[in-house]
């Protein structure tokens, strides 16, 4: 009885609650998809099954598209088996009424399927290569952290990436222990796999080489051992090629990609994703547990310590000087860091086993801690967003077929287009091979029944919508009265999650034309209009108080009559 629930029980419990806290909220948003990224992935993964395996898209690794595009067929097969899907045009059909299925079926197996599995995987490091009590503690650490949680919930390419790339530290903790062959091609087989999912996991190649050097010491030379080191790079080019291929085949569109993609990518300044990305996603007392539990484990376990710190300060450094502001960039050190964090902890209940009330408050305390924002996200991707509000709110107030027109088309809500709309899109798509799949949507939108009301949407012409408008954004209207009028405008919809000062200077410039007629606010205050939060854009906040100042998801929108 005495060990009726043992370590290797409680890791279940931890994987379960990691699986139900990564669930919570999967479906936030849809049918509207509010993660500007996501619609990245499924669309070229649709887009597949009319392209080809090659979709001439290089700036992410196809891996994650790949792998949606098999699920995407697996689906359709068996709905064309049981007559519910005649043909691909009827698949697309259904995803273009209503999208849910294909994109809850994406977050579940690579956010949160992918994020559990990341903890049960830390859990078997902490296991194999330190003690059963430090895999339990990073496992429940990971499971519960804001950071990782809350990116769980999307379809992207960063939890997998951060899965793959917690497999690669598995194996070069493998090559530390064993130094075998087989320890060496497990992690080239990692690494080419990371590579396939986002290019960044080449940050992750020194990991492999110190790896090399901490178990070979001076022998690093020898044919031998370099030999097992040319296996790795083989295997991991192998694997990358297999899942990559085109990268390969279709070299010069992928060079022409990663050229222009790099303008992209640029120094963020030294602190920046210590401030931003890691304290706020993660916490102080969780990255001061990291910090001192990096420290304990230098003293004990030397090349382990090394090897670790060594991954840490290098992609660290690496994001300093060649990044992107986004919190998600640091998500590969979330694994890490909880290693670290668990570490100190088993050292803590491992030493003094006097005083266990007050290591127990101290454990609870900081358990709490991680567990309030993440609880407190998965609340918020409950609830609804401020567009599906404002959504319902034209059902309600305003008559199909009025004109309205957005300052914004992501951040406003998702009113559909009449059918004429769809048509003149129709008739201006060029007919080139590049716009083929676009032209073809458009018809397939056409032979899409609308689900509810519709409206004649026009978007606004200001400095966020430049004046060559992508197709699917438009039809555009310019920020002039006679221009509206022209049209016939009923409602202007504003936004205040990016600046909109041109759109208010116009409103103010036209006295009583532009009547306030409805108000959506994220906020407990209702005064309060900003985002405190710069660089997440995409979907919930990082930030931890911007988090906790929200009530639900989305901007602060304003909807005014215009008054003819």
């Amino acid at each position: 009885m005495k060990n009726f629930f043992t370590l290797d029980h409680g890791f279940w419990v931890v994987l379960a609650l990691a699986f139900g806290l990564r669930m919570a909220g999967i479906h936030f948003g849809l049918p509207s998809i509010f993660h500007q990224d996501e619609p990245i992935i499924v669309n070229h993964a649709l887009a597949m099954g009319a392209e080809g395996w090659n979709t001439h898209f290089f700036v992410l690794p196809p891996f994650v598209t790949e792998a949606l595009f098999i699920v995407y067929a697996i689906i359709y097969t068996a709905g064309h088996l049981l007559h519910v899907f005649p043909d691909p045009d009827l698949f697309a059909i259904a995803f273009l009424k209503d999208p849910t299925l294909f994109y809850v079926l994406g977050r579940i197996l690579f956010g949160a399927a992918a994020g559990t599995a990341t903890v049960a995987l830390l859990w078997a490091i902490g296991k194999r290569f330190f003690s059963r009590e430090t895999g339990f503690l990073s496992a429940l650490f990971l499971a519960v952290l804001f950071f990782h949680t809350q990116q769980s919930h999307y379809l992207y390419v960063d939890v997998p990436l951060t899965l793959a790339t917690t497999l690669l530290v598995y194996g070069a903790l493998r090559i530390l222990k064993e130094g075998s062959t087989k320890s060496f091609i497990f992690a080239g087989v990692a690494l080419g796999w990371a590579v396939s999912i986002k290019y960044t996991a080449l940050y992750f190649l020194p990991t492999v080489l110190a790896a090399y050097v901490l178990v070979f010491l001076r022998q690093s030379l020898k044919p031998a051992h370099l030999g097992k080191l040319v296996l790795a790079g083989l295997a991991s080019l192998g694997i990358f090629f297999i899942l990559a291929p085109y990268t390969f085949l279709d070299s010069k569109t992928f060079l022409t990609q990663m050229s222009a993609q790099a303008g992209a990518e640029s120094p963020v300044g030294l602190w920046h994703h210590l401030r931003y990305s890691l304290l706020e996603g993660t916490g102080f007392f969780f990255l001061a547990a990291s910090v001192w539990g990096a420290v304990l484990l230098f003293i004990e376990r030397r090349k382990e310590a090394i090897l670790l710190i060594g991954t840490v300060v290098f992609y660290c450094l690496v994001n300093a000087f060649f990044s992107q502001r986004y919190a998600r960039y640091m998500l590969p050190m979330a694994p890490v860091l909880s290693l670290f964090a668990g570490y100190s902890f088993m050292v803590l209940f491992r030493t003094e086993r006097k005083k266990v009330f007050f290591k127990s408050f101290i454990f609870g305390f900081f358990l709490i801690g991680l567990l309030l924002p993440t609880v407190y996200s998965d609340f918020l991707f409950s609830s609804e967003d401020t567009r599906t509000q404002a959504l319902r709110w034209f059902y309600k107030n305003v008559s199909e077929r009025s004109v309205v027109v957005l300052d914004n088309r992501f951040n406003s809500p998702r009113l559909e287009p009449t059918r004429e709309q769809v048509f003149e899109k129709y008739k201006e798509a060029p007919v080139d091979s590049h716009q083929v799949v676009k032209k073809k949507r458009l018809d397939l939108e056409l032979r899409a029944a609308n689900n509810g009301p519709v409206y004649t949407v026009y978007v606004l012409m200001n400095q966020n919508n430049r004046e060559s408008p992508f197709l699917f954004a438009g039809p555009y209207v310019k920020m002039d009265l006679d221009d509206l009028r022209k049209i016939g405008a009923g409602y202007l919809v504003v936004n205040y999650a990016y600046d909109n000062s041109r759109v208010i200077a116009f409103m103010k410039s036209e006295p009583g034309v532009f009547e306030k007629v409805a108000v959506f606010t994220p906020y407990h205050n209702a005064s309060r209009r900003w985002s405190g939060d710069r660089y997440a854009s995409t979907a919930a906040p990082h930030a931890m108080q911007e988090l906790f100042s929200r009530r639900r998801l989305g901007p602060y929108i304003e909807v005014y009559r215009i008054r003819q």
